[in-house]
């Protein structure tokens, strides 16, 4: 009988790598590659947005605080239109500035009753009408509302702000 000598090669003796492990070496590395340039597009996208938010931030508080230091004069021809401008200093923003008087609701809404129940009330009632009559007409006219909104005129993104202004030259005269 003979005996039959088999050699076997190891791996280690042959040098370089199969096609195999060259390939899924590349697909590992354009996978991270992929998701890297993927990650960077995002982090590019959200700093100019970020970027465009700051700037619409600053010019709408800009532009509030120029009407709060020269508020005008307060009368109901200021809520009828918006007034619609773009900025001096950059042309590629406008802003637009709404003004509204502060209502308040009818006596009777916020007492739960319907329409004019005069006859139903009592005195006490009829009492804290009156002092509500009063003290909506003299909010109405010495309290604005006042809404700035910024838009950049390219991309149409805005921001906007509003606070409340005293009418500096409402009368308030209590009458009881």
């Amino acid at each position: 009988m003979v005996k039959r000598q088999i050699t076997f090669h190891s791996i280690s003796n042959n040098k370089g790598f199969t096609l195999l492990e060259v390939m899924i070496a590349m697909t590992i590395f354009a996978t991270f590659i992929a998701t890297f340039v993927l990650i960077q597009g995002n982090n590019l996208n959200d700093s100019s947005m970020l970027r465009e938010e700051t700037i619409l931030q600053r010019l709408c508080q800009n532009k509030l605080n120029e009407i709060i230091l020269n508020p005008p004069e307060f009368r109901e021809a200021l809520t009828l239109i918006a007034e619609t401008k773009t900025f001096e200093e950059n042309d590629r923003y406008e802003f637009s500035i709404v003004y509204k008087r502060f209502e308040l609701p009818e006596f009777n809404k916020i007492q739960g009753l319907d329409g004019d129940d005069s006859a139903q009330q009592s005195p006490n009632q009829a009492l804290e009408k009156k002092v509500y009559d009063e003290v909506m007409k003299i909010v109405k006219e010495a309290l604005w509302q006042v809404e700035v909104t910024v838009t950049n005129k390219e991309s149409k993104y805005n921001f906007s702000l509003s606070t409340w202004l005293r009418n500096q030259a409402a009368k308030v005269e209590i009458t009881y």
